[in-house]
């Protein structure tokens, strides 16, 4: 359909030729400027709309009985083969205007039912709450279990410093003692006294307490699939009650001279640590990662004191009281150095402590010493004193050493980082 179909320059076939009508029908079909694209707007959307069509021109009032004659006009559009179409007047120009211009009253298509203000403040308020609700259930502690972070290996690499205790068991061997004889003339009760001051003692071991503190670094290194700890450790204990004593009874009868004597010799010698302290190397192997079984030697080092006294008196078994004593003593204190070693068990009971269990056995060297023998004349021999004899002994301290301790491990490595729920 043409836009020349809405045109009143066409509408030239009106019965009647009168003037005043021609010009009344000119000035009333004459279409404002806005008709025509809008009747062609209608055309067009009335030949997609055929339905909507019918329902539609059904709610049309009917013409008005005292309208002009219609233009009527032959459309060979798509839409009507040979149908007629009023462009108008009459039911079609109603149609044409009440459908095709979107913005008058009467062109609207039928209005959707009103929603109640009500109805639209309960719904936003339900989606409101559904929102809020949502929200706040998202700042809601979970009921799902934390997950599972095995916590991270312990790490012996790094200085440590304990304390320790437990007990030492000495085992120093008796002193060895050696007499010469310088009084002169020597008769054969001088030699025997001197032969009577010579040899071992017996020793008589005791345990005693032993505590103190250590100090040491440790690293970590895995070999082959395995781990290892090695490191340096220094320690020092004090002891008390330690000692060691061997005494030692002989007698025989001897000529002096053409005089007999009766001799009764008596030899003691008495050893005792007070301090012990060690600094050694360890090396051990990780059964798990918190057991470590290691071995450890190195330098050790102690106080020990050392004393020898010898008695021997002489009885004149001629009867004529010319009676002796033969007596001397020696001492000697001094730091002895020696080595040490032994093994333990140390296990890592919570990420910064450790116990241990550890035995050591020392030997802190040969220890030595000279006694000086004089003699003092008793009864009838008073008044005659002098050197009798030279005692020099000799001996070696060593023991064992059975303790407990506890390390505090100081890994200034990075804490690993745990996520909290």
């Amino acid at each position: 359909m043409s836009r020349r179909m809405c045109d009143g320059a066409q509408l030239t076939s009106i019965a009647g030729g009168q003037d005043k009508q021609k010009r009344f029908l000119s000035q009333q079909l004459q279409p404002p400027r806005l008709m025509v694209p809008i009747c062609f707007r209608a055309v067009a959307l009335l030949k997609f709309q055929r339905d909507d069509d019918a329902r539609i021109v059904k709610r049309l009032p009917p013409p008005p009985v005292s309208d002009p004659p219609q233009c009527i006009r032959k459309t060979h559009g798509a839409w009507g083969q040979g149908r007629e179409n009023h462009c108008g007047f009459g039911p079609t120009r109603h149609f044409i205007s009440s459908f095709s211009i979107p913005f008058g009253p009467a062109n609207r298509r039928p209005p959707r039912k009103k929603v109640s203000v009500m109805k639209k403040v309960l719904l936003a308020a339900a989606s409101m709450a559904a929102f809020a609700g949502s929200a706040l259930a998202a700042d809601l502690p979970t009921r799902k279990e934390p997950a599972f972070v095995p916590p991270p290996p312990p790490l012996w690499s790094g200085f440590y410093v304990g304390a320790n205790a437990g007990g030492v068991f000495g085992n120093n061997s008796a002193p060895n003692a050696t007499t010469w004889n310088v009084f002169q003339p020597a008769g054969n009760a001088d030699l025997v006294s001197a032969a009577l001051l010579s040899g071992s003692g017996y020793n008589n071991g005791n345990a005693a307490f032993i505590g103190g503190g250590q100090i040491g670094y440790n690293w970590q290194f895995p070999y082959g699939g395995m781990g290892f700890v090695y490191g340096v450790e220094a320690d020092i204990q004090g002891v008390a009650g330690s000692g060691s004593s061997a005494s030692r009874w002989t007698a025989a009868n001897a000529d002096e001279l053409g005089t007999p004597y009766s001799l009764l010799s008596n030899q003691q010698g008495r050893s005792s640590l007070q301090y012990l302290g060690t600094v050694r190397g360890r090396l051990g192997y990780l059964v798990t990662p918190t057991l470590l079984l290691y071995g450890t030697g190195g330098l050790a080092y102690g106080g020990i004191d050392t004393s020898v006294s010898n008695f021997q008196p002489w009885n004149d078994a001629s009867g004529k009281g010319q009676n002796y004593l033969i007596g001397g003593s020696g001492s000697f204190a001094n730091t002895q150095v020696g080595w040490t070693g032994g093994g333990g068990v140390e296990w890592m009971f919570l990420p910064n402590w450790s116990a241990k269990v550890e035995y050591l056995y020392y030997d802190l060297g040969r220890i030595s010493g000279t006694v000086v023998n004089n003699f003092w004349g008793t009864n009838a021999a008073a008044g005659d004193n002098g050197v009798q004899s030279v005692t020099t002994y000799q001996g070696r301290a060593t023991g064992n050493v059975i303790r407990a301790g506890v390390n505090y491990h100081i890994n200034w490595a990075a804490a690993p980082i745990v996520a909290k729920y």
